[in-house]
């Protein structure tokens, strides 16, 4: 059975959903401000507490508030417009919308009160949905590797570096129903920042990669076998890079394109490999040179690359391409209204693309998010995060909210640098508009978040750094669950 995690605040009532969830009792301190009438003229009022049960199932809310100081509930309103109606001495609230809610009610009579006078308040019962919990460790501290869910229900975590100067070969296994993870075969060549992914026989290609601290990239490649947990060679990438983007198309081919090279110059180039054949095969160039910058295959069959930035030249984009996998070009398409770099990039159940976030050009990291539209490409703001972050994670949930977790933001210490996050955010698409959810036991950035078919999340590994980026180097085995 699913948790619900539930706060509660003197202004708002904050509903995720919709969701099925048990019901959780909450106890309320009523305070003169909240029950006492909030005058200096108003005599003392001895309602001690109330209970509130709150329940979230089938998409609507509801709660209900009982003065246990025998007062006679009197009015009861709601911002936004909602149900509340008086119901066997009690106020039932009911919302069957994501949002935001404040709950004023009065009453009059009961123990102490005043002949004549209405106390009343403004109740507030904050819900979240989710908690975190602790997993098993990797056998290996980890960042910038990969995590790719397996058709066996394992979750394969490969490469990554665990100190500045060491990039790794090993890969581990996490086995959901035991909490576990468990070594497999090393891959040929130690990689971080490269790619994976789950090809429709069942193999894992991983591509490219950086595989030094000078920042070399490696244009080596190599298929996993998950029923040998065997790692063979397959054909070269035609450029050796990393920070590229992967993406397994329609027809089965796998799109590589963009990233930075040995030189730190962001590329353009791009390429297409064929399971049958094991080669790779140039395609059109993208229009800008680009590396940090997400793909995300769409609907329609296109794949959309956006924002990112050339290392070399400092510049961040804001401009976005699509790429027609039947012409094997690349189109310009409408520029999101901020540049962004090392964010991501989620496709929503709708069709639309959820961005948000990233490195910009100024010091203080941007919490802006904007959606993007295949059919008018173009891109529309949407609600603001509550905390700017880049090199965050971001996974789409069964019930199609996007959960965003860790990153780094602006530092507030001096001199000024970053922070990492453990603070947790959902996006509702519905509504455009995050929640804060609870946060993870440990801090991080450059992890990997993957969802399990179960409908929870798995994230693992990790660094974190305090203040400035040589700190980057304390990385994290640890993993952790997300339980809707």
């Amino acid at each position: 059975m699913r948790k619900l995690r539930t706060t509660l605040t003197r202004s708002t009532v904050q509903l995720l959903g919709p969701y099925v969830r048990p019901l959780a009792a909450l106890l309320l301190a009523c305070a003169l401000s909240a029950c006492g009438g909030g005058g200096s003229s108003s005599p003392a009022f001895s309602c001690s507490a109330q209970t509130v049960n709150t329940t979230l199932a089938g998409g609507t809310a509801t709660a209900t508030l009982t003065p246990n100081c025998n007062a006679t509930p009197t009015s009861c309103s709601v911002a936004p417009a909602a149900s509340c109606n008086l119901q066997g001495g009690a106020w039932l609230f009911t919302a069957n919308a994501v949002g935001s809610y404040s709950i004023t009610w009065s009453f009059s009579g009961g123990s102490n009160v005043a002949s004549g006078s209405s106390p009343g308040g403004t109740v507030t019962v904050a819900l979240a949905h989710g908690t975190w919990s602790p997993t098993g460790s990797m056998s290996a501290a980890r960042v910038n590797h990969t995590a790719t869910l397996l058709p066996n229900g394992l979750v394969l975590a490969a490469g990554g570096y665990s100190t500045i100067s060491q990039e790794l070969a090993s890969t581990e296994l996490y086995n959901p129903a035991t909490g576990t993870w468990t070594g497999s075969g090393a891959m040929s060549a130690a990689r971080d920042s490269h790619t994976a992914t789950l090809l429709p026989n069942g193999l894992v290609l991983v591509a490219g990669g950086e595989t030094a601290a000078t920042e070399v990239g490696t244009n080596s490649a190599e298929l996993y076998n998950s029923t040998t947990g065997v790692w063979s060679p397959t054909g070269n990438l035609n450029t050796a890079r990393y920070g590229h983007t992967a993406t397994l198309l329609p027809n089965g081919l796998v799109l590589v394109a963009g990233g930075q090279n040995t030189g730190n110059n962001a590329l353009a180039s791009a390429e297409l490999y064929n399971p049958a054949t094991g080669m790779w095969t140039p395609t059109g160039n993208l229009n800008t040179a680009r590396a940090g910058a997400p793909a995300t295959l769409l609907p329609n069959g296109l794949v959309l690359v956006v924002g990112g930035s050339n290392p070399i030249l400092g510049s961040k984009l804001a401009s976005a391409e699509l790429y027609d996998p039947a012409t094997g070009a690349w189109t310009p398409t409408g520029s999101m209204n901020t540049v962004r770099s090392l964010f991501e990039a989620t496709l929503l159940p709708d069709g639309r693309v959820l961005v948000s976030g990233g490195d910009p050009p100024q010091i203080i990291i941007t919490t802006s998010a904007e959606l993007y539209n295949p059919a008018t490409g173009t891109w529309a703001s949407t609600g603001d995060m509550h905390t700017g972050r880049f090199a965050y994670s971001a996974t789409l949930l069964t019930e199609g909210q996007v959960l965003v977790a860790g990153g780094q933001s602006s530092g507030t210490t001096l001199p000024l640098g970053l922070v990492t996050l453990s603070n947790v955010e959902i996006y509702d698409p519905n509504s455009g508009t995050w929640t804060p959810t609870g946060s993870m036991n440990t801090a991080r950035e450059g992890h990997t978040a993957t969802r399990l078919p179960s409908g929870q999340v798995v994230v693992a590994g990790g660094a974190s750094l305090s203040v400035d980026l040589p700190q980057r180097q304390l990385v994290s085995p640890s993993a952790e669950i997300f339980s809707p």
